[in-house]
């Protein structure tokens, strides 16, 4: 929940398969579905702050194959539009984004390799990521 009273979440849609991320436009408003990159697979919000700016994961196809990625969506953008892949670390292929705060850092986790263990990322507002369990920058 941000200063505004507005939330994020994740439910599923009546005749689609997978869960979409939503994002409310005020306290007791309305939902919008933010629908999901390229318009397949699922996504989920976990959190939003005070610019409207949600991160959460979803599914992007990279290279033919549907991975599960951290994503930070801005606060404009249509159904299924304004998705950032944040990528994942080297030799992993799941991420995803827990939290932002207001100057757009965004925390959560990848793995590094398809099977391994999570480990947990700091996303900078440039671009960069950052493996917290060894402090280098990727």
């Amino acid at each position: 929940i941000n200063a505004s009273g507005r939330i994020v979440g994740s439910s599923g849609v009546l005749g689609v398969t997978g869960q979409r991320a939503y994002r409310s436009f005020g306290p007791l408003s309305e939902f919008d579905n933010l629908g999901t990159p390229q318009d397949t697979g699922s996504s989920e919000a976990f959190d939003i702050n005070d610019l409207n700016e949600v991160v959460g994961r979803a599914t992007f196809v990279i290279s033919g194959a549907a991975q599960t990625r951290a994503f930070l969506r801005g606060s404009a953008g249509s159904l299924n539009q304004g998705f950032r892949d944040l990528g994942v670390l080297a030799g992993g292929n799941q991420s995803s984004a827990q939290s932002i705060n207001n100057h757009g850092h965004v925390v959560g986790w990848s793995r590094t390799t398809s099977f391994g263990a999570n480990r947990a990322v700091l996303w900078l507002n440039n671009g960069q990521m950052r493996n917290l369990n060894d402090s280098s920058l990727v």
